[in-house]
């Protein structure tokens, strides 16, 4: 356990030391090629899944209905980096490689890498902004290739609006994902996955904001109707430590089961801005 925490650790430092370097060298590298250089953007995030609060040491995560150690599910780290093109100061292209690290000496395994358009404006009056983005998979993970899986397309709105004279945001993110199989395999797996999560930020400072976020789940399998994928509540921490570092730690409380502390769980994502 020691040695598997102990990678997951040394991946966010390397990432922490990659973003400072990108900083530290910005001024040379636009002098060689400022009109390339601000045209890219490039970033890492790392989403670490931890384990319950009633046993914050163990390497296992509990199962959400019954609070017992899951012993198929170890603490794990998502894992995603991109390089992209900014067409617009709101509009870019971005490849990103996705990857999963697990404790308990699983190592690391390749998700569905993919292709990521967003506009920050799609619309933008005053104190309400709407984000949009769309991504599209490229299926080369072990299981996109044993369900046959050709591609995914997933679309996701974010609105946010800021109320005057508060330190509140109100926000909501919508996201729908279709995934289109091989002929003959539709019928065994998952067609569609929705989304849906309102949130409330509080400004602590400005850059910090603590937040309360409620998210819904809903799933279509082998055309039959859709069936409830599991709620969660988050509460939590969303800190910019530097314009290029953000730090979110938060608890996750399973309100589709049993909400207690063995069930409720620690995450934690950092954002680097490399670009």
């Amino acid at each position: 356990m020691k040695k598997s925490i102990a990678i997951l650790g040394s991946a966010l430092v390397l990432a922490t030391s990659a973003a400072y370097a990108a900083s530290t060298s910005t001024t040379s590298t636009e002098t060689v090629a400022p009109s390339l250089v601000n045209k890219l953007k490039a970033s890492y995030s790392a989403t670490l899944y931890g384990s319950a609060v009633s046993n914050p040491l163990n390497s296992l995560q509990p199962d959400s209905a019954t609070g017992s150690l899951d012993t198929t599910s170890p603490i794990m780290m998502k894992n995603k980096i991109g390089v992209g093109y900014k067409f617009t100061d709101d509009i870019a292209l971005m490849p990103v490689l996705y990857w999963k690290n697990f404790a308990r000496e699983q190592g690391f395994v390749l998700q569905n890498p993919y292709l990521k358009l967003s506009h920050n404006k799609l619309y933008n009056r005053g104190n309400f902004n709407l984000y949009g983005e769309v991504t599209v998979d490229a299926p080369l993970s072990e299981k996109a290739q044993n369900t046959g899986l050709i591609t995914n397309v997933s679309p996701t709105l974010i609105s946010s609006f800021d109320i005057p004279s508060s330190r509140f945001t109100l926000s909501t993110c919508a996201g729908m994902g279709a995934n289109l199989y091989q002929s003959g395999r539709s019928a065994e797996n998952k067609l569609l996955t929705f989304y849906v999560g309102p949130q409330v930020d509080y400004r602590i400072r400005s850059n910090m904001t603590t937040f309360v976020l409620y998210e819904m789940n809903a799933k279509q399998v082998a055309y039959k109707g859709l069936s409830n994928d599991g709620t969660d509540l988050e509460i939590g921490l969303n800190w910019d430590i530097t314009p290029k570092v953000n730090l979110m730690p938060l608890l996750d409380f399973k309100t589709g089961n049993r909400v207690a502390t063995d069930t409720t769980t620690f995450i934690t994502a950092l954002t680097l801005k490399l670009l």
